[in-house]
């Protein structure tokens, strides 16, 4: 892997935990359109592959938005 590889890579990485592994670096990540009727058709959301596990991971759990701890982000991935 280049520098430039590397440091985008660990750009793209902070603050990710994964809660299956608990690994803390992400090989890529993607953009995906899904759809609910609950919350009224389409809608984006973003994930990220953990290096170690390979699991994709929804950013909202992995990078723990909203302030969730990593316990809250591991049960609402078990949950899922």
């Amino acid at each position: 892997m280049s520098s430039a590889e590397e440091q985008y890579q660990s750009e793209i990485s902070k603050g990710f935990k994964c809660p299956k592994c608990g690994g803390k670096s992400v090989a890529f990540q993607k953009l995906a359109t899904c759809s609910s009727p609950e919350r009224g058709g389409e809608f984006p959301i973003h994930f990220s592959t953990c290096t170690e596990c390979k699991s994709e991971i929804p950013d909202h759990i992995g990078f723990r938005w909203g302030k969730i701890t990593v316990a809250q982000a591991k049960k609402e991935w078990e949950e899922s």
